[in-house]
């Protein structure tokens, strides 16, 4: 494998990551759209809650995608933990603002089994390597000064 390549698991998930993001720049263009609508209608949470929260994942889902395909270290820091927190995020907005719905426990177990999923795709040996391998070339990383005192002697 060359060293430009990255592995199909990375790709895959940072254009899910992106879709993801769009999907929910797609929910903050709506309420903008239909803000006079759904303050007629009086929507619950209102049309600010859900342009302000699709607008955070879209910024979000954007950065992240973003160094993901970039291959920096954090990110996949960052995809982990923002996974578990849109997860608690829907199950928030779930219970709080939502009328309760039949398929909660098809949506519990599915909300569950993509944390897993992801958890094990970041996980992977692969995925692993490329960010460890990542993060040894920052400029100021311990691995890099040892490089960059090699090569002066």
């Amino acid at each position: 494998m060359s060293d430009n390549r990255r592995p199909t698991s990375i790709t895959l998930l940072a254009l899910f990551v992106l879709g993801l993001a769009l999907w929910n720049g797609l929910r903050m263009t709506k309420a903008i759209v239909f803000w006079s609508i759904m303050k007629e209608y009086n929507a619950k949470p209102g049309p600010l809650y859900v342009a302000l929260g699709g607008g955070f994942w879209l910024v979000t889902g954007l950065t992240i995608a973003w160094y993901l395909w970039r291959g920096k270290a954090w990110a996949w820091f960052a995809a982990l933990g923002s996974t578990v927190g849109y997860g608690t995020w829907y199950w928030f907005d779930r219970l709080v603002f939502q009328e309760p719905h039949s398929n909660r426990s098809f949506a519990l177990i599915s909300t569950i089994l993509l944390i897993l999923f992801f958890s094990v795709l970041f996980h992977r040996g692969v995925t692993h390597y490329i960010y460890q391998k990542s993060r040894n070339t920052y400029p100021f990383s311990s691995t890099s000064a040892r490089r960059h005192k090699n090569q002066a002697k």
